[in-house]
């Protein structure tokens, strides 16, 4: 992942992400409200550039809205989110009951 200023480009590693925004861990002093590009792949292949805003910064933890995103984008990554919560959801059930038919 890579989140770019007018002044700056840094790879950043990603904690969590919604159709919303996305949280980063960085090394970017950015402050609140400030704004940025925001280019990554999600893991179903698809390629996001963002423009995001700063919402919450906590140590190197950065909260980022999406401000600009293109419509296909963001279809894309809900449908990540969608399928990454329903395979989450299966790998839990599928544990309960094997923990449960011990």
């Amino acid at each position: 992942m890579l989140l770019e200023t007018s002044t700056r480009t840094a790879t950043v590693r990603s904690v969590d992400v919604s159709g919303g925004g996305i949280a980063v861990r960085s090394d970017m002093a950015l402050q609140v409200n400030e704004r940025a590009e925001l280019y990554f792949e999600l893991p179903i292949g698809y390629a996001v550039e963002a423009r995001v805003e700063v919402v919450r910064r906590q140590g190197d933890l950065l909260v980022l809205r999406f401000v600009e995103l293109a419509r296909e984008a963001e279809i894309a990554v809900r449908a990540f989110c969608r399928i990454s919560g329903m395979q989450s959801a299966v790998s839990g059930a599928a544990v309960t009951e094997r923990g449960s038919s011990l």
